[in-house]
């Protein structure tokens, strides 16, 4: 069984490109131009439209948060999120940013605090159940079984963009309380998920990948 799950790991390191990439959690990327961009183009809106920009601003500001935050620079990042918050302090994304923050710094106990007003004010919001799912098994392992129940949580939402990561990440928390078949079960559903991305991106990329040698360089791939 243990070697049957080595085998799951290194197929899904090999299809994510390496375990610290895929941990991360995922925010999309935007530039500090962006801002300044959105931040010029409303000077001349009226008071209506300045609501608008304002929405606009608090979502960028938490953007740039994660950003900053897969970038390592922490203090700039918890800087951004609060300016977001500043603005509306009940906008849950930036409470999520500012627990993985506090998780990387490791002040466990203000992670938790804004994991959980994050889903106090978004409760069914999947990027916050795996994050916190993920904190709870690797600060908690007392609590465990809260932290795959966050991660199953996500898995419900038929939206959730990136599903491969709730099911490595609950794969990982079960194989590190030695829950072997549970593992194996997410580990397979993970590779499921990023087996249909890479295909849709092939397809989308080249509508004859199906015909010549797109097909056969796939299968001479899984050979070697």
């Amino acid at each position: 069984m243990r070697q049957l799950l080595t085998s799951f790991l290194i197929a899904l390191f090999i299809l994510i490109g390496g375990c610290a990439s895929f941990f991360a959690p995922w925010f999309p990327p935007k530039q500090k131009e962006a801002y300044e961009e959105l931040r010029s183009e409303h000077t001349w809106l009226g008071k209506e439209q300045s609501e608008s920009a304002k929405i606009e601003s608090i979502k960028l500001h938490t953007l740039l948060a994660g950003e900053y935050y897969s970038r390592g620079q922490y203090k700039v990042a918890i800087e951004e999120a609060n300016i977001a918050l500043s603005r509306n302090p009940s906008y849950a994304p930036a409470y999520n940013v500012l627990g993985l923050v506090y998780m990387k710094l490791k002040d466990d106990k203000l992670a938790q605090q804004n994991f959980e007003r994050s889903l106090d004010i978004a409760p069914n919001d999947p990027e916050t159940h795996n994050n916190f799912g993920w904190f709870l098994c690797q600060r908690r392992p007392k609590q465990m079984d809260q932290a795959v129940k966050h991660f199953e949580i996500a898995l419900k939402d038929s939206l959730y963009s990136t599903p491969e990561m709730a099911n490595t990440n609950a794969g990982t928390c079960e194989l590190s309380r030695g829950n072997y078949r549970s593992a194996e079960e997410y580990f397979q559903k993970a590779l499921m998920f990023r087996q249909r991305q890479w295909w849709s991106a092939k397809i989308h990329e080249s509508p004859t990948f199906f015909t010549g040698f797109g097909l056969i360089g796939y299968y001479a791939r899984l050979r070697v």
